[in-house]
């Protein structure tokens, strides 16, 4: 502010009193002090309590969100866990039917080979006249092939092969069964193998569909008090929809 009788600039425009001379500058009465108004204060307060309403909407909202998408995520977990179980009830199902459907095919294998070493004058199997194991075996073969037990077994090989892959991931619960499932497969896989193709001396082969048949067996137990609502009627189906 410009002091009228010394004209000096005095930087602060609300002095009193001139820095240079002392002239008094302006009287005290004169000076304006905004004070807010009531309405001031109650558009302030309505702002607030608007821009609090919003953010109260914004985080309800988000709460629904995130309760919505868990509840999602369990329900989801839940049908993993069901859609798992339905696969290895399947699993298991198909695992000791096939293996119970190459011990019987196994049997008549050693039935046959054992009457054609102990025969002098020859067998007859499917039709044909076996003089030695190894023809008794092929026409043996040929009857399981030509009625498709043999196709039958090797096409449930693949259902299962995909069935374990997709088996691969267990839930925490099912680990154990898991564990016990690829136990078996590894068991189911070689019977079926002895089924398909018969190697050995008749003692090895049946020494092994007996040690097979045996370590199956216990499997099988183990599954009835892992999954104790296993309906062992489709085990049944399983190996009744093969007739020979």
């Amino acid at each position: 502010m410009l002091c009228k009788k010394c004209n000096n600039e005095n930087i602060n425009d609300n002095s009193v009193f001139c820095s240079n001379c002392g002239e008094k500058l302006h009287d005290l009465s004169t000076t304006s002090i905004v004070i807010p108004t009531n309405n001031t204060k109650k558009k302030r307060l309505k702002y607030f309590i608007l821009a609090l309403s919003v953010v109260v909407v914004i985080l309800s909202c988000s709460g629904v969100y995130l309760y919505a998408d868990q509840q999602n995520k369990k329900q989801q977990e839940v049908e993993r866990i069901e859609a798992y179980k339905t696969d290895l009830d399947t699993a298991v199902v198909q695992l000791i039917g096939y293996s119970i459907l190459s011990e019987n095919i196994c049997s008549l294998y050693s039935k046959v080979w054992d009457l054609s070493i102990k025969s002098k004058n020859g067998i007859k199997v499917n039709g044909h006249i076996a003089n030695n194991f190894n023809e008794a075996i092929r026409y043996q073969k040929d009857y399981l092939t030509d009625n498709n037990v043999i196709s039958g077994l090797q096409k449930n090989s693949e259902k299962v092969d995909v069935l374990m892959q997709r088996l691969n991931s267990p839930p925490e619960e099912y680990k154990k069964s898991y564990d016990v499932l690829i136990e078996l497969y590894g068991y189911y896989t070689q019977y079926m193998e002895q089924a398909i193709s018969p190697t050995g001396s008749l003692i090895e082969f049946n020494n092994k569909s007996n040690d097979l048949s045996s370590q199956i067996s216990k499997l099988y137990n183990q599954f009835k008090i892992l999954l104790p609502n296993l309906d062992e009627t489709k085990i049944t189906k399983t190996v009744e929809q093969f007739d020979f």
